[in-house]
């Protein structure tokens, strides 16, 4: 069952960001600090339509959804959905969604399903007040035009009149600045959602909540603990990028200037670190995600990969290279989508100057391993993807995100545990043949290493850790943690086919009590493995850590 929902915050007026909210009691890291399950505005990206349902937002692996019989636009996995979304909203919209000569634009269709609920009139709704418009700058940007049009379709087809387009316009600037990013439990981007409590959290780079989806439901979590009437911040952007693009992004979409203290010292992740990271990572000793990443080894680390950083930043032409890579990234990307993989990762891997310098955590680096991984995975080259993900799971996630329970974290292990359950499954033949494109320097690398993989048990220890965690990530009887139960389940099912195993048996009595020493030498095992893979990253990029 999952966790009802909570509001422990209240709203607070701030000195520099306006409205706010704060926790109106402690909150342990790891809890739910608000949960709403029907938010007031929550629907499907136009992309996504054809792949999920459009209720409540599962997207299955084989295509089995089924059309609205009426319109053909929307899709559901079950009757008991369609019957719940027409009750909500679709009866309204069916017929509309049937003559438009073409899928409405995703605001453009949350307008108009606002506007067929009658959530508002002729007036704006009470429950929007506070929050911010950025009416001028949207008009000074040349967005507001848009808006325009947008809202004048909105009002054509649910029957308002010329006067109320303008009042739609207004709520989609509100909109525009205030809406979430509907997401899978892999962080996948797949809808907006418009809740206007949730909305008043203002933004930190170094946020202490993280915003967590489970369907519908939208909900905030703690990073770190949290005092009463300590004021709660989420990260409206991707926070490991550089200040420089944090910056442009948060000024194009939100139009403000983070004064965060990351923003305000031009923090590296090492800095922001050692700032927070030592009061975010004290956890019991006995937690399973400390026996992978030994919290007491991070703080002197992120201090050696520091000082690195600051010896080069003296070299002029290594400090420009470091400072240019992020807009090389995003450069790169915009405009190689059609390029074939090989020319894509031949430029990513020379981006990878983060793991020659020792300093693997630091902007562009992160983003550049993730986008390898990506590519490694769409042509199925799943040693390579696994040793990325890995790289990125060991190397640079506890700086990046110092809370052990992060989503992106807990994410992270759970899919270097599925691809490892992938690779069980091949012969030694098959093995052999994924890595025959690789160099003989890296092939002989991981060569060494897999006589020492048993996969029973890097499974039982990885599946043990996202177990522990994802009651804090996503939240108990979520969506992800009934998938991580179900894979569990069918772990401990292969276990007694294969039968037999001693390592198994231990780990299964040390996972129950952590005295015993049987068990800990095997989970030691399975460790030093994940990071002797994780090293041959440096193969791969062809540069050292």
């Amino acid at each position: 069952m999952s966790e009802p929902d909570v509001n422990n915050t209240t709203r607070i007026l701030t000195a520099n960001a306006g409205n706010g909210l704060a926790a109106s009691q402690n909150i342990p890291e790891g809890s739910l600090i608000i949960k709403i399950s029907n938010p007031y505005l929550t629907l499907l990206e136009k992309a996504h339509l054809d792949s999920t349902c459009s209720w409540c937002f599962t997207k299955p692996e084989n295509s089995t959804l089924k059309n609205c019989g009426g319109c053909k636009v929307v899709r559901y996995c079950s009757s008991d959905c369609q019957k719940k979304d027409w009750q909500a909203i679709h009866k309204k919209e069916c017929k509309i969604l049937k003559t438009s000569p073409d899928v409405l634009p995703t605001p453009t269709r949350g307008l108009l399903q606002l506007a067929l609920r009658h959530k508002f009139r002729d007036e704006p709704d009470p429950k929007w007040e506070g929050l911010v418009m950025n009416k001028t700058q949207l008009i000074e940007a040349g967005r507001y035009d848009e808006l325009t049009l947008q809202s004048m379709i909105a009002a054509k087809y649910s029957g308002r009149g010329d006067r109320w387009v303008f009042l739609g316009a207004q709520v989609l600037c509100q909109m525009s600045s205030n809406a979430f990013r509907v997401t899978l439990p892999d962080d996948t981007p797949i809808g907006l959602c418009f809740e206007p409590t949730l909305a008043l959290a203002n933004h930190s780079c170094s946020p202490n909540a993280v915003v967590v989806f489970d369907g519908r439901a939208i909900s905030f979590r703690a990073l770190s603990d949290i005092k009463k009437g300590e004021e709660i911040r989420i990260s409206y952007i991707e926070n490991t990028q550089t200040r420089e693009n944090r910056g442009a992004e948060l000024e194009h979409r939100y139009f403000f200037t983070c004064q965060c203290e990351k923003c305000f010292k031009d923090e590296t992740a090492y800095q922001t670190f050692l700032r927070l990271g030592p009061q975010i990572v004290t956890s019991p000793p006995d937690r399973l995600i400390n026996m992978l990443i030994d919290p007491t080894s991070l703080p002197k680390n992120a201090t050696s990969c520091l000082d690195s950083y600051n010896k080069l930043s003296l070299d002029p032409q290594i400090s420009q290279a470091l400072n240019s890579g992020q807009n090389s990234l995003d450069a790169y990307l915009k405009s190689s989508t059609d390029s074939p993989p090989s020319e894509r990762l031949s430029f990513l891997r020379n981006l990878c100057s983060g793991h020659f310098f020792g300093i693997p955590a630091i902007a562009p680096s992160p983003a550049v391993q993730h986008n390898i991984f990506l590519i490694h995975l769409d042509n199925q080259s799943w040693i390579p993807a696994l040793i990325f993900l890995l790289s990125l799971a060991l190397h640079t996630d506890p700086y990046n995100y110092p809370a052990p329970h992060h989503l992106v974290r807990v994410v992270r292990i759970f899919t270097i545990a599925k691809l490892f359950k992938f690779l069980s499954t091949l012969s030694p033949p098959e093995f052999v043949l994924l890595l025959s494109d690789q160099d003989i320097e890296t092939r002989d690398s991981i060569q060494k290493i897999v006589p020492l993989l048993d996969f029973m048990d890097v499974l039982q220890v990885l599946m043990a850790i996202v177990s522990e965690e994802v009651g804090k990530s996503h939240g108990v009887g979520s969506r992800f943690a009934k998938e991580i139960e179900a894979e569990v389940e069918d772990l401990r099912e292969g276990r007694k086919m294969a039968g037999g195993r001693k390592s198994g048996e231990a780990l299964e009595r040390w996972l129950v009590d952590r005295r015993n020493d049987e068990g800990a030498k095997a989970a030691k095992r399975v460790v030093q493995v994940l990071w002797a893979l994780a090293n041959c990253v440096k193969t791969l990029v062809g540069v050292n850590l």
